[in-house]
């Protein structure tokens, strides 16, 4: 309770210390006395008032008060406090307050809300892909918890993206069953109060999936819940129809873009070489992005020292991405330890450095093991790099580009051969995309179709209240 005394003025302090009275404490001890000295004192002092002095009254009552405000704060703050741990972990939260702040915004007013999970607005994809979405009266912002999901209006659209979180945590399939059906009944309670669900699918089943068949599930009852699913190629729909069903009619694609205009592009090739260390005349392969096994960094590493020998040429591998704590890259560390030409980092790298690995790199190298869609292949091309990546409906699309080389993800010798080429041609690649491929997955073009799509969902969805 010391803490107190920083709330009392020091006018009451200073009546305190005139009486002798400390506040926080208790009776003062008691004196032991003989019995002469008793009666000497007694005889010494005038007989006791029973009421103190005017002052120390006072000063009690203003302590008591001071007291009671303490409290009082105490107790606000902590309701604070409480309320913000309930709402979100997002810091991105406070820009609620401040639109309200800066320009009288208030909840509901004239904007619907939009709540996507999992991923916050650290995210770019996401930031292009909601950009115009006030347009046509939504207000997004992450779901900071799953668990919140319950106190979404039920007028409200919730925007579910990557479904690796709905068994986070589960060692067994007996959990991972339990988990996955929790999940699945907050999104029904929330669909069965009006709310609008839509659902992207991103993969035909997360990557490194521990439990499949519950996987599957899930994913198909997810389908019969949304309201609209969102894919982002047309193939998408035989690409998962091994797994699970999409319901033609709920379905509508919008495509991943560029990331034009996002990440800054100011520095030049040598000036980016210089701030790593690297040569004007090595070649940089990049491999960027999260290092998962399906990613396949091992492969561009293990290659790497036939590529040097048989080129002739100073080529470097660089690895640069973070890594899940559940992951143990162990393995890649001490390969690219043992292996000439080779680096990695594990760390996430800042946004302000994304353009020093992509202006210096020769090559982006996707050495996937499986892949549906890849946001680093759309970012190397925004950067004007040479891209290496595995054959499927959507990269082939990408060759359009004239950037975009293609191997068989089954055959290392087929990835060999691809490398080989783009080095032999570093020198003549032109960086500059054809206008049509820019104007086609432009983010600007893209959010609009998004937003337009939204719109038309939600205005047509019969289960909306009314």
């Amino acid at each position: 309770m010391g803490f107190l005394l920083r709330f009392i003025p020091r006018s009451v302090k200073d009546a305190f210390k005139a009486f002798r009275i400390n506040p926080l404490a208790g009776p003062p001890p008691v004196q032991r006395k003989s019995e002469l000295g008793r009666q000497r004192a007694a005889a010494s002092r005038p007989a006791p008032t029973r009421r103190p002095p005017p002052l120390a009254d006072d000063a009690r009552r203003r302590l008591t008060e001071q007291r009671d405000t303490a409290r009082e704060q105490l107790r606000a703050a902590r309701q604070r406090l409480q309320k913000l741990e309930q709402q979100t972990r997002f810091p991105e939260e406070a820009w609620w307050e401040q639109r309200s702040q800066l320009a009288g915004w208030e909840p509901g007013g004239g904007l619907t809300d939009f709540t996507y999970f999992p991923g916050g607005t650290q995210n770019p994809y996401l930031r292009m892909l909601y950009s115009r979405l006030p347009e046509v009266g939504f207000d997004p912002r992450p779901l900071a918890r799953f668990d919140h999901l319950h106190r979404l209006s039920p007028d409200s659209v919730f925007h579910l993206h990557w479904t690796r979180v709905a068994q986070v945590g589960a060692t067994t399939l007996e959990q991972a069953q339990e988990k996955s059906d929790e999940f699945l009944d907050s999104i029904a309670a929330f669909v069965e109060r009006g709310g609008t669900m839509l659902w992207s699918v991103h993969e035909p089943l997360p990557h490194d999936c521990p439990f499949p068949e519950v996987e599957k599930d899930l994913r198909q009852h997810l389908a019969d819940l949304a309201t609209g699913i969102h894919v982002l190629h047309e193939s998408t729909v035989a690409e998962v129809s091994p797994h699970y069903t999409l319901p033609p009619d709920k379905v509508f694609v919008v495509e991943h873009p560029l990331y034009t205009g996002i990440y800054e592009t100011y520095l030049t090739r040598r000036a980016s070489r210089r701030l790593i260390g690297l040569d004007d005349d090595a070649v940089m392969i990049l491999g960027f992005g999260a290092i998962r096994p399906y990613k396949g960094f091992d492969r561009l590493v293990r290659l790497l020292p036939r590529i040097r020998k048989e080129s002739g040429r100073d080529v470097r591998v660089m690895v640069a991405g973070p890594t899940m704590r559940s992951i143990d890259n162990a393995e890649l560390h001490e390969l690219v330890a043992t292996t000439e030409g080779a680096s990695l980092t594990d760390e996430p790298i800042p946004d302000e450095y994304v353009q020093v690995m992509f202006t210096s790199a020769d090559i982006v190298a996707l050495p996937y093991r499986q892949v549906l869609n890849s946001g680093v292949l759309m970012l190397g091309l925004t950067f004007g790099c040479d891209s290496i990546a595995p054959e499927n409906a959507v990269t082939r699309d990408a060759v359009a580009s004239g950037l975009v080389r293609l191997f068989d993800r089954t055959d290392d010798e087929d990835l060999y051969r691809v490398l080989m080429e783009a080095i032999a041609e570093t020198a003549t690649v032109d960086h500059d995309l054809p206008a049509a491929f820019a104007d086609r997955y432009d983010p600007a073009t893209i959010a609009g179709e998004f937003a337009d799509h939204l719109r038309r969902i939600v205005d047509t969805s019969p289960s909306r209240p009314t």
